[in-house]
């Protein structure tokens, strides 16, 4: 899921927001928070869409609701 969102490593994973991250029709929009940019004083948020897989080993949302 990691590569799949281009914008995190292994070690940054616990930069998703779970609260604001959600599953909705199979599809998981989970929200990066980018602590070292600021906007406004506040963190920038970069929302994410990651859309299902035929193959379900590789299915990122899959891995999501397990972690």
């Amino acid at each position: 899921m990691l590569s799949v969102t281009g914008s995190l490593s292994a070690s940054d994973i616990h930069r998703i927001d779970d609260q604001r991250s959600h599953i909705k029709k199979g599809v998981l929009n989970p929200v990066i928070i980018a602590i070292k940019e600021k906007r406004g004083g506040h963190p920038v948020e970069k929302p994410c869409q990651i859309n299902l897989h035929v193959d379900i080993i590789i299915f990122p949302v899959n891995a999501y609701i397990v972690y």
